[in-house]
């Protein structure tokens, strides 16, 4: 079986003593500040508070900090930037010593690592005013910042992103193919158009695919490892359809084989190499960054294959041995633009006047499968392995996803059992 316990340990302590592929960099632009939020009445901090409030970010916090400073001129605020990848690790060995932040900012994608554990606030809970907040949150969205089983509400999101298509408008146009959103959205719900444009657009240098697994990585944006039953979630008509994508781009030499994550891609983007990237929504930014000279010929799309999913997105919670809550939440208010969703010109402009805003209202209204477990993060490179095998196999691509779904259940059936014990207990 696979060997999480020393993880789950870990988790049922802190709960205890508080009841008595490529590595991505991602680097959000902090939200524009429009206004001040007032000082809302949150009753006053435990004994030993401070005048200064800690924050630890994956992204560079400073045009918030600046505003709050400015209001609230008593406070200092003291950010300190983590790897994108090792902050989560970092936070939950702070939990242990008492050296934690009061404020975390995190992706999305890693609550699998902090639903399980008492490290965080119940944000749902008074004194908190976030019923303002969590009504902008899809429903299908609370458990990517939600405890395991949805009982606490461990972070507010600073916006709402979907996966989406980020793609060369002008150079599908060229030719011939569906270059509005709704059309090519529409158009790419068949995997044999998917096929058949990578194929005809190979034959003029252009590639839409980075690397075979991108199909699969596209249907992995719509659902988690496990269910909300801690069932093997990645199988299926929707995983079907995916298959035979990869498997085509493999066997015709239909990707680029290089990501946009180093110099080879983003030059690959530069020249019109690579015409499609399948990215969150603040993939824009990214774009931005590395082709700044195509400016007006990008667009974006829903996904593929009429997934709608989720691929990254920040939230900043407050850690629990926090002595300044109030002013955290404050903080987190001005970073937060859930009520107040917005896109800058800069980047509508970069997308010809595209507002993603209505584009990601509507991904996210599509039907997707979002539980995210203890387990996933632990599993992510056995699923890796078996995708990279699934492609290169002949096998009929319903056998062979039956048979990852029942061996990923095999390996994991006595933590998934624990698992369950665990969230029916109240454990989170």
């Amino acid at each position: 079986m696979l060997n999480i316990r020393p993880v789950l340990l870990t988790l049922c302590i802190l709960l205890l003593a508080a009841c008595g592929r490529h590595a991505m960099h991602l680097v959000p632009v902090t939200p524009e500040i429009r206004e001040a939020p007032p000082l809302d009445g949150i009753a006053k901090n435990s004994k030993g508070q401070s005048n200064e409030l800690m924050i630890w970010s994956h992204f560079d916090v400073s045009g918030t900090t600046q505003y709050f400073e400015s209001l609230y001129p008593d406070v200092k605020v003291k950010a300190r930037i983590i790897d994108f990848n090792e902050i989560i690790d970092d936070f939950i060995q702070a939990c242990h010593d008492g050296s934690a932040p009061d404020i975390l900012v995190f992706d999305g994608d890693y609550i699998s690592k902090l639903n399980g554990i008492d490290c965080l606030e119940d944000l749902s809970r008074n004194p908190y005013d976030t019923r303002a907040y969590t009504e902008k949150i899809p429903d299908k969205y609370v458990p990517l910042y939600s405890s395991l089983g949805h009982r606490k509400l461990l972070g507010i999101p600073l916006d709402i992103t979907s996966g989406l298509i980020f793609y060369r408008q002008d150079l599908l146009a060229e030719n011939g193919f569906p270059s509005e959103p709704d059309e090519l959205s529409t158009y790419l719900k068949d995997p044999d158009h998917w096929i058949y444009m990578a194929a005809e657009l190979k034959k003029q240098n252009i590639y839409i695919f980075q690397y075979e697994s991108d199909p699969m990585n596209v249907a992995s944006m719509a659902y988690t490892m496990f269910d909300d039953q801690l069932k093997f979630n990645r199988s299926g008509k929707d995983f079907e359809s995916a298959l035979k994508v990869s498997r085509a781009v493999k066997h015709s030499g239909l990707s680029l084989r290089s990501s946009v994550w180093d110099t080879v891609g983003q030059e690959a983007l530069q020249s019109g190499q690579l015409a499609m990237v399948y990215m969150g929504s603040w993939g824009i930014g990214n774009l931005m960054d590395w082709a700044p000279d195509l400016s007006g010929k990008w667009r974006a799309a829903e996904l593929p294959l009429g997934l709608s999913g989720f691929h990254s997105g920040s939230a900043a919670g407050i850690a629990k041995i926090s002595k300044n809550k109030a002013m955290a939440w404050n903080y987190i208010k001005l970073m937060s633009t859930l009520t107040k969703p917005y896109m800058d010109k800069s980047k509508q402009n970069y997308l010809g006047g595209q507002d993603l805003l209505p584009l990601i209202e509507r991904s996210v209204s599509n039907p997707s499968s979002l539980f995210p477990s203890p387990l996933d993060k632990q599993v992510e490179s056995i699923w890796n392995s078996r995708v990279q095998w699934m492609i290169e196999t002949n096998r009929p691509a319903a056998d062979v996803l039956q048979e990852t779904s029942e061996y990923m259940e095999l390996i994991t059936e006595a933590d998934r059992a624990q698992l369950s014990k665990f969230v029916g207990s109240g454990g989170s």
